[in-house]
């Protein structure tokens, strides 16, 4: 697997674990900053974190997993959800450009305005597989989104 290759399916891992920050969980619908930090193990190198601001909806929060599968190039399932109003579990599987990703994960929020997750990723590329692990932690800003 060419470097070029292994530095794109390891951020699409990072990217398919993130819709998950809500998880239908009683958050706050508003300005969000998201920050997500990503280790692969036996890796030479992690990316440094990725901090976002993103506006989420009230839909969005109640069904993340939709968000996910608007991404025509990756196809993912969630299953065996577990949801409440302050934590939330998954396994997903998810398929994109010649990668498979496999992986749980837990959502945990103190109060609405607030949340942490952490999943747990392989990706399957080329005969190699990746383990991974993407912690994101969010941070409500504010009701308005700028609109």
């Amino acid at each position: 697997m060419n470097i070029l290759k292994l530095i794109v399916v390891l951020l699409l891992a990072t990217f398919v674990a993130t819709p998950v920050y809500a998880a239908g969980m009683a958050l706050q619908p508003g300005l969000w900053q998201m920050t997500t930090k990503s280790e692969y193990v036996g890796m030479p190198f992690s990316p440094p974190p990725i901090a976002v601001k993103q506006c989420l909806t009230q839909k969005q929060i109640e069904h993340p997993w939709v968000q996910s599968q608007k991404n025509k190039d990756q196809k993912c399932n969630y299953t065996h959800t577990q949801v409440g109003s302050r934590s939330a579990s998954w396994t997903m599987e998810c398929d994109a450009s010649n990668t498979r990703m496999t992986g749980h994960g837990v959502t945990k929020s103190p109060d609405s305005k607030h949340f942490s997750s952490v999943a747990h990723m392989l990706a399957h590329s080329e005969g190699k597989t990746i383990k991974m692990q993407v912690k994101t932690e969010g941070v409500w800003l504010n009701a308005s989104c700028g609109n």
